[in-house]
This record gives C-alpha cells, structure tokens and sequence, in this order.
C-alpha cells in the first residue's frame, strides 16, 4: 500500500536550508583541527615563526590540501630570506585520543645559508662601475631574491631617466659555489640598454582656449632633451597645479624610431575664472534702540588664465562685521621674456575695526628654480592710519613699513582641489623698516624710537597621505613669528587668524599675536574630483606682550565639512565647534567657487 506525503513550499524551503546547514556542519567537524605542532630540524628560524609564515595556528583544520600550501609558504619565505635549498623532508600527522585532534610534525631541511658572491655585469651602454655603484648589495651579503629583483627594477628605472627607456635587464646565468664551508651564488648580469632615445615631437591635443606655448613651457622638457621617463611621468601633475585643465591624462609615447620618442598630451581646458561669493546679513539688536542692521560678505574673482595665456588677475573683498573691511587687487604676468620668472603687483586696503586702516603695495616675483622648487621675491610698502583714539588708547602709531621677503615653495601634489597626495612647503624670511611718523605727544610719552627693524619668519607646510580606496589623512601647519629690535610692536603689526582656512569655529580674524601658529588636520573621504567629505581638528596658538604682560591662549576647533560640485560651481560648507561651544553656539563657515 502506497503513502503519499504531501509537503508544502512553505514547509519545504526550512528543510532544504536546513539538509544544508547540516551539510556544512558535518564538512567542517568532519576535518582534523591541530591540537599540537613540532618542527624538527629548524635552526635559524623559531618554530612559531616557520607556522606564521605557513599560514596555518593551533586549531587550524587540516588536509593534505591545507597542509601542502602551509609547506609551499614556509619554504619560499625561507628561500626568500637565503636559504635556497630549504625543503620540507616530509610531514606527519599523528591522531590524538580526543576526537579529530592531531598533532603535526614537520621534517625540515634548512640547507646552507646562500650568500651573494661574484656580480659580473655586462653592459652595451653605461659605464659599468656607475652601475655598479648602484647595486646596493656587497659581496658576502645574505641573498635574498626579492631585494635582487628591487635592485634590478632600480637599476632599469634609472636607465629609462638617462635616455634608454627600453634597456632589458636579464640575470643570465647564476653558478654555486662553496668556499670555506660558505656557501656563495655568483650572478652574471647583461644589461640591454639599446640606443639612446632623446624627446621628438611634443603634440599637444584637446586644448581649446590654453595656448601650445604656455604648455609646452611648462612641461619642462623639450624636443632634443634625453628621454628621462621621471620627468615625464611628472608632467600631468606638474599642468594639474596651474588650475587651468579639468583632466590632464598620462603622455603616451607615439613612436621611438630613430633615437627620437615622440610625445603625445592629451588634456581639456577647464573653468580657470573662479568667482568666491558669500553674503550674509545682521539684523538688528532689538535691545539697542537705534542700531541697524549690516551686510557682511566674501567677494574673490579670480582669472587664473587671461585668453590662454596664463596671466592671472584677482580682486578679492571681504567685510567681517560693521566696522571692519578687506580690499585687494593683484595681477601676474608670466614669463617674463620667456624666461621661467613671473612679476606681478598688487595693492591692499585693511580697514581693521575702525581703529586703524592699512594700505600696502606690493611687487612679487617667482623663480621656477625647478619642477616642483620655486624661489620668489616680495618687495612690500605699507601705511598705517590709526584714529585718534586708537592713537591714545592703543598707543598706535602713524608709520610706514619697507620689507623685503625671500622664501623658497616646494609642491608635489597630484591635484591643486582635491590632492590625494603630495607635499606642499613655503618657508620665508622678510626684513622691513620701519618709521614711526607720529603723532608727536605718542613718540614723546612711550618714547618710542622713529625708526625701527622688523623680522618675520613664515613656514607653511601641507602633507597628504593616501590611505584606503578614496580616503586621504591631510595635515597642514601655518606658523609665523615676528619681532623688533626695539620691542615696541603694535597691533597693525600683528598677525592675524581664525575662521575659515586657518582655525574654525571661531569668527574670522579673531585672534592675532606677534607669534602664531594653527594646524589643520582633516580625515578625507574623496566622493569625486572636486568634492569631498570630511572631519577635522584645527588647532591654534598665539602670543603676544600687552605692556609688560604675556597674552598667550592655546586654542582647538573640530567639526565636519564637506566640498561638493552644484551647478552654481564647487561649493563648500564647515560646521565647526570652539572651545566651550555647544551644539547650538557652533560656527558654520560657507563658501562657493562658481567657475564660468
């Protein structure tokens, strides 16, 4: 008599997974695990260390399978360290009383210790001894395979940086030998360099408003130079940090025939015009009967790029609150009769709380001493009007200040916006004189000398480390430092900080001091080329003498930030906390760069 069962898909699915479970289940406690563990015949190397290289621990599973990729593993990080003919004899496995407990024995053969002796290198191009020279390794030296093929990798880079490109490096031939029970391998090296290749033809592709001749000066190599494939590989770069292009991809090599490479550079014009815009109004207090409201805003125009020929203009203006204001105007002109100098000028209009207003005119100019060196020159005049009561209060002093500045930048980053990585370094040292010109009663009472020395150090350095796929750590230091020899600086010759781009969450221009410094650190979450989303921690420090007394104040700031494409441009949003803000006190700093 046949029973038929009748089971349901609602009733089936859970006994499948079920059968399943139960499957694996018995797959992994049907396997041995290693309880216990012995190497013999190990003499260099602990036994611990031989089980980390193999892969597997204590209560490992094992199967000839695990066992025979464990064996392979130790073996090549001992012939890797040396030991050439290191060979694992043989393996036992040998059950326990409890249940799939084993105990594992290896039988291992370490062999001699293989030391590097005779390097014969045969080369058709350089000098032997230069090569030489450049091998890093010693006769008696410990071989080791990896480090050999380091070297041989150098070796073949630096001959692509002298002009041979395609050398072929090969080791043709290696022979043991034992001398006085040491045990030496001597290699026989041919090196291919082939013919020389100088730089051909440079073709310049998808420019539609940046001129041939501003790229190629500045690609720093042209036609007739030896072929050094460093300094190419540097020129994407080296055009992404003048702002001008929006992608900038790797140079192709057309053709190497004749001892000549020509070069192809294929990139796209971008928005080089930047326009910073932000406006903010202040109602009025309601408890000060009179008081009226204000605007306060951030104006920066910036053409980087005037009809493709690289020259810059900027106008830049900004109003903190009611009573205080910022006005500048600079132009560049590059390359000044083809030689890799820009002069520029600019003037400078600071009213500062209505206590003083500062003007200064400037001319700069930049010595590209290098790819990634520059050497500049900054020639400054600047005057100084106190009011009457900053003159009493303050005892501020009508003057005017001639310095001079020399500093040298380094800049390695990879992108100008959004660096994923790269270095960026600026140091500076200026001399100015100073003439106090009054008002006359101030110079009498403080007895303060008419003239006067003035000396500033600035260094300014930014550091970007890659770290996982699109996260970056940035760390960037500003610090300045300022002094008289005749102690008597006042509040215009002070340094000025706070807020957006130097310490945020706090108003901008909020503290000042003769000696300054800030550092902001930013954890990075790269979601595009010019966007990004971040957490940082700025720190600040100042000091300055107030009469006989040191003001100093150690200052932190922390917060979440973000920068982010719109149709507007690239625009960027901090929210950021000072010390003892909440929530709700925190300081939103806005900002947007609207390219056209």
């Amino acid at each position: 008599m046949r029973k038929w069962f009748k089971i349901s898909m609602s009733s089936a699915v859970p006994l499948v997974i079920g059968i399943l479970i139960t499957m694996g289940i018995s797959d992994v406690f049907g396997q041995d695990l290693i309880s216990s563990y012995r190497i013999e015949g190990n003499i260099r190397y602990d036994a611990a260390k031989l089980l980390e290289w193999s892969g597997i621990r204590e209560g490992s599973p094992v199967n000839q399978q695990i066992l025979s990729a464990a064996n392979k593993k130790m073996v090549h990080a001992l012939q890797v360290r040396g030991y050439l003919f290191a060979r694992i004899d043989s393996t036992v496995i040998s059950p326990k009383n409890d249940r799939q407990q084993v105990a594992v024995t290896w039988y291992l053969v370490e062999g001699p210790l293989v030391k590097l002796g005779n390097v014969h290198i045969i080369t058709d191009s350089l000098a032997v001894e230069e090569l030489e020279n450049r091998f890093d390794f010693r006769e008696g030296d410990t071989y080791e395979s990896e480090r050999i093929e380091s070297q041989l990798r150098s070796i073949a880079a630096y001959y692509a940086s002298v002009g041979y490109p395609l050398a072929r490096i090969t080791v043709t031939n290696t022979s043991i030998r034992i001398e006085e029970a040491e045990t030496f391998i001597d290699l026989n090296v041919s090196v291919n360099g082939g013919e020389r290749i100088r730089i051909g033809k440079i073709q310049v592709r998808g420019n539609r408003v940046t001129r041939n001749k501003v790229i190629l000066r500045e690609l720093g190599v042209e036609p007739g130079d030896i072929f050094d494939n460093e300094q190419i590989n540097t020129i994407p770069s080296r055009l992404n940090r003048l702002g001008y292009f929006s992608n900038v991809a790797a140079v192709r090599i057309l053709s190497a025939l004749g001892g000549k490479a020509d070069l192809l550079i294929e990139l796209e014009d971008g928005n080089a015009t930047t326009f910073d815009g932000v406006v903010g109004y202040i109602p009025p207090d309601r408890n000060r009967p009179g008081n009226e409201g204000f605007f306060t805003g951030l104006i920066n125009l910036n053409f980087k790029n005037i009809f493709g020929t690289g020259r810059k203009f900027e106008v830049f203006w900004r109003k903190q609150d009611r009573f205080s204001e910022e006005f500048n105007l600079f132009y560049e002109e590059p390359w000044i009769f083809d030689y890799p100098v820009n002069l520029g000028m600019g003037l400078q209009r600071i009213v500062r709380d209505t206590t003083y207003i500062e003007r200064a005119y400037r001319l700069h100019s930049t010595l590209r001493l290098s790819a990634n060196f520059n050497g500049f020159v900054n020639l400054k005049r600047t005057d100084v009007f106190p009011d009457s009561v900053a003159s009493s209060d303050l005892r501020m002093t009508i003057n005017t200040i001639t310095d001079t500045e020399i500093g040298v930048s380094y800049d390695t980053r990879d992108h100008p916006v959004n660096p994923r990585s790269g270095l960026r370094y600026m140091a500076s040292f200026s001399y100015g004189l100073k003439k106090n010109n009054g008002p006359a009663y101030l110079l009498a009472e403080d007895s303060l000398a008419v003239r006067e020395n003035i000396r500033r150090l600035k260094i300014n350095l930014s550091y970007y480390q890659p770290l996982w796929q699109n996260q970056v750590l940035s760390f960037d230091y500003h610090g300045s430092h300022l002094e008289s020899n005749r102690n008597q600086l006042q509040l215009s010759d002070h340094i000025w900080f706070g807020g957006f781009g130097t310490l945020r969450g706090y108003r901008e221009d909020q503290f000042h001091g003769t000696s300054v410094s800030w550092v902001n650190i930013e954890y990075r979450f790269l979601v595009g080329k010019n966007s990004r989303v971040f957490v940082f921690n700025d720190w600040g420090y100042y000091q300055y003498k107030e009469k006989a007394t040191l003001q100093k104040e150690v200052l932190r700031g922390f917060g979440v930030g973000i920068r982010f494409d719109s149709p507007l441009g690239v625009m960027g949003v901090d929210y950021g906390f000072g010390k003892g803000d909440s929530f709700s006190t925190g300081k939103i700093h806005f900002g947007l760069i609207n390219k056209f």
